[in-house]
């Protein structure tokens, strides 16, 4: 059962593992059709017939590397996606729930962005980058037109969008002659895209550009490190991770700015670690996981984008929240016992009816939810 909080009457300061065309057919087709290629997978529990849509997560294999699956949000019909391709990062769906952004490292140390489209007959990994460079943090326009992502291809690492096939490559940020810029985020009316710049990776501040490169704002002044800005759903808002001290003494705390820069506010605070926020779909609400708790462990909590009404939901352990489409529910990473690997868990958005989705002894991280 969830329990309400006082962020600031339960500080800890205990340092944790820190750490997203034609109308094609539905993946529950594609997964039935290829139930039998899962490479003997055990069952997971029984389905919720109550949960729609699908889940892509990484499954971390013997080899410390990480795989990427899917699977039909209700627990049914699991497919892997990749092997051996070395994934990292948060899965990123499409709108319409056809296609699966993600990064992986095809060549000793030179990330690149990858794209699957959940089609019969041609579920593979394609390379968009398919370059030397390093490519990263690519992330949906709201239509599904363009990607957003991070690149070195022009030296320092900058901003720049394409198409979903990889062509049409447009510079957004060169002109800013930022040394390192990432975490790009396009905003749900389409008009802007949010990202972290900064001379060096360890210090990057939050800005705001329309999607043509003009009108580039500054939102936040921090000299210390910014990191995965999310829009609010009506596009009014902005919530990310900030971090506080560094290396091994490093705390990360959620902060909410609106979009034109005013009405920053620390929605948590501390000698904590806060991850992974991520909104509702009416904006009411902001998850994100926390060493706040009295178990001293990463716990999932919400709370109100004005810093009230903060709400521990697990108890026990829980990592990476997201948002059913829907808004009902939240899936979330749990490990059941010590003894045991991460897990994927679902429970309503209130954070009752906690029930697990997985049962595998891979160790499972990054979900995310799909149409």
């Amino acid at each position: 059962m969830p329990n309400s909080t006082n962020y600031n009457s339960k500080l800890r300061a205990d340092a944790i593992r820190p750490y997203e065309n034609p109308k094609l057919l539905p993946l529950l087709l594609l997964l039935l059709a290829l139930a039998g290629c899962d490479g003997g997978q055990p069952a997971p529990p029984t389905p919720d017939p109550t949960l729609g849509g699908k889940l892509a997560f990484y499954e971390t294999g013997s080899d410390g590397t990480l795989d990427l699956y899917a699977m039909n949000a209700n627990g049914s019909s699991l497919l892997p996606l990749t092997a051996g391709l070395k994934t990292q990062g948060e899965p990123k769906w499409s709108a319409d729930g056809n296609s699966i952004l993600f990064v992986a490292e095809p060549y000793s140390n030179t990330q690149q962005i990858y794209i699957i489209k959940l089609v019969v007959g041609a579920v593979k990994p394609v390379n968009l980058s398919n370059n030397r460079y390093d490519e990263t943090f690519p992330s949906w326009s709201p239509d599904g037109s363009r990607i957003v992502f991070a690149s070195n291809r022009s030296g320092g690492y900058q901003v720049y969008t394409m198409k979903p096939d990889g062509s049409d490559v447009q510079p957004l940020t060169l002109s800013q002659k930022y040394g390192y810029s990432a975490w790009a985020a396009w905003s749900p009316d389409g008009k802007r895209i949010a990202y972290t710049a900064g001379g060096v990776p360890e210090k990057t501040e939050l800005y705001v550009i329309n999607t043509d490169g003009s009108n580039v704002q500054q939102l936040t002044h921090y000299n210390t490190l910014v990191a995965r800005p999310l829009w609010s759903p009506d596009s009014s808002k902005i919530v990310f991770t900030y971090q506080k001290g560094v290396a091994d003494q490093a705390r990360y705390n959620v902060y909410i700015i609106n979009a034109d820069g005013s009405g920053q506010r620390a929605l948590t605070g501390g000698d904590t670690i806060d991850r992974n926020p991520v909104w509702s779909l009416d904006g009411s609400r902001i998850a994100f996981n926390s060493n706040l708790s009295d178990n001293r462990t990463d716990e999932v909590f919400t709370i109100n984008p004005d810093a009230t009404g903060l709400a521990q939901l697990t108890s026990g352990g829980g990592l990476y929240p997201h948002y059913s489409p829907d808004g009902k529910y939240i899936v979330y990473a749990h490990r059941p016992d010590s003894a045991q690997p991460h897990q994927l868990f679902v429970m309503n958005a209130d954070g009752n009816n906690q029930r697990q989705l997985t049962v595998d002894p891979a160790d499972h991280s990054f979900p995310t939810w799909g149409r």
